[in-house]
């Protein structure tokens, strides 16, 4: 499970090893998704043990209240699929102020906002886009187009309902 790893990671840092680890291994890629939703604790334990990693697929729980600091310390992550509930306006605006690196962003939100949609700015390298959820709105769509880089290749919105104002 998830924690074993975890703490196999934190066990290996403390090996004697022919080269010194200092900041955790060297994992480029981690796919969580067929393990059970993770929680916030679990989330803030893989971030130094995995410091390098530049993809992570995994299930997340939505965490609430959101803290500031949630992937903080992710600077190298390049792609992101978080699947599971929805996350809230304020989880993906926190998420795109901590991942600025990401190049792809797959998550499953709803009811995002204009304040959101300019969070997006924050990534200037974020070429691909696939959001899913119970409700998105126009406004929060005519909002997002130009916050996006003008390079995005791709950009998915999934909503099971569309309405014409902000939740």
């Amino acid at each position: 499970d998830i924690n074993s790893l975890v703490e196999a990671a934190v066990d290996i840092k403390v090996l004697e090893l022919d080269f010194k680890i200092t900041s955790g291994l060297i994992l480029e890629g981690l796919d969580l998704y067929e393990n059970p939703a993770l929680s916030l604790e679990l989330v803030e334990k893989l971030v130094p043990a995995f410091p390098s990693l530049k993809e992570l697929r995994a299930r997340i729980s939505s965490p609430d209240p959101v803290p500031d600091d949630i992937f903080w310390g992710w600077y190298d992550l390049k792609r992101l699929h978080l699947f599971g509930s929805d996350q809230s306006p304020k989880f993906v605006r926190v998420l795109l102020s901590n991942l600025s690196s990401l190049s792809e962003l797959v998550i499953s939100a709803t009811s995002l906002d204009v304040q959101t949609a300019a969070a997006f700015g924050r990534c200037p390298e974020l070429k691909r886009l696939r959001l899913s959820g119970i409700r998105q709105s126009s406004t929060f769509i005519k909002a997002l187009i130009p916050n996006l880089p003008s390079f995005v290749e791709e950009l998915e919105i999934n909503a099971v309902k569309f309405s014409d104002t902000e939740a």
